[in-house]
Formats: structure tokens, sequence, C-alpha cells
């Protein structure tokens, strides 16, 4: 049970991962929007505009983990 847990988290982590580096753009225009609409132009000049730079960061976090759980699983 704890591997079939283990390789869906592994897996999802690498997925989304993958999904964040690939599709940044678009989630960085998501964010703005988001920022805009709950905070108003104050949020935006206040928090700055997103680069996609910082959601592809937080993609290869993602797919680091992934990898970490994929190697542990395979390694116990």
């Amino acid at each position: 049970m704890e591997l079939l847990v283990g390789s869906v988290v592994a897996g999802l982590a690498l997925l989304i991962g993958v999904i964040l580096i690939v599709k940044r753009k678009a989630f960085s225009k998501f964010i703005e929007d988001s920022q805009r609409s709950t905070f108003g132009q104050v949020g935006t000049r206040l928090m700055g505009r997103p680069e996609p730079v910082y959601v592809v960061v937080v993609g290869l976090c993602a797919v680091l983990i992934g990898v970490a759980i994929a190697i542990v699983l395979l390694t116990r």
C-alpha cells in the first residue's frame, strides 16, 4: 500500500511540475488576475507583476520532490 500511495504522489508531483513549467505564462497571468481581483489596483502595485521565472522555480521544486519520492521508494 505504501508503494502504491508513494508512486501516485510522486507521479502527481512530476505531472504538476511539468505542467507548471510548460504553462508558466498562463499561470503567471492567472496569478496577476487573482491579485487584481482580490486587492484591486493597489495589489498590483504593491505586489508587483508576477514573473514566469518564479512559476518555473515552483515547477522545478515539484519535479525534484517527485524524483526524491521515487528514489526513496526504489531504494527501500
